[in-house]
């Protein structure tokens, strides 16, 4: 056996001895599920198996479309990606980022989309960052974040929603669900309403979600 794939078996049988150690910890005593244990156990496994694929090779996905299908495709390619190094409790739904990409960006065809790579129209007030002002407003104090790849505007979504202030009835809310292992959209949606300024985002974006919801199902 080669050096590499015996250290690819190594971490292989760590991961085994986690899970084991977790399954004993979980009915030990009472075998009565642990919820703390068991969201400590899924980290683990999951910070392993995100080495475990740095160590592959893994690399972000090229973000190629042509029509509102593959935008969707490309976009949940990304959040496939950025699932492997971020915990479970902290991953957005890949439904509502396909919702609110496709609806920030019109389905990849904004200006910001295709100049700046920017799915969500992030804003900035910080001069010293790349960004794109708008037409309307050239001498705006702020301006739309610009981004390397596409990729890397969701990844800088997610870490919006996971640790700015105005998200944190949206974080809360998503923990509940992360516990009770099902996502309810209209009701993380409703957390939202302070990423955009058109009083009629939330109901625009639930629609969004219902739609692809349709389109995933066929």
């Amino acid at each position: 056996m080669k050096l590499k794939d015996n250290k690819k078996f190594r971490i292989f049988i760590g991961i085994i001895l986690i899970i084991l150690f977790g399954v004993g910890a979980f009915g030990f005593g009472t075998f009565k599920p642990n919820i703390y244990i068991i969201d400590k156990i899924t980290e683990r496994v999951e910070l392993e198996q995100s080495k475990i694929a740095v160590k592959l090779g893994l690399h972000e996905p090229e973000f190629v479309y042509t029509d509102q299908q593959s935008f969707i495709l490309a976009v949940r390619k990304c959040v496939n990606y950025i699932n492997f190094t971020t915990p479970h409790s902290l991953r957005i739904p890949s439904l509502l980022i396909e919702a609110q990409a496709g609806l920030e960006s019109g389905w990849g065809t904004s200006r910001f989309a295709i100049e700046g790579n920017a799915l969500f129209g992030v804003r900035t007030w910080d001069p010293k960052l790349p960004q794109i002002k708008p037409k309307d407003n050239p001498k705006a104090v702020w301006g739309v974040k610009v981004y390397k790849t596409k990729c890397q505007s969701i990844q800088d979504y997610v870490d919006l929603l996971n640790s700015h202030p105005a998200y944190k009835d949206f974080r809360e809310l998503r923990e509940e669900m992360v516990i009770a292992g099902i996502y309810n959209y209209e009701k993380l949606i409703d957390t939202l309403t302070l990423f955009s300024t058109n009083p009629n985002y939330t109901t625009l974006l639930k629609a969004t979600v219902n739609k692809l919801k349709v389109i995933t199902a066929n």
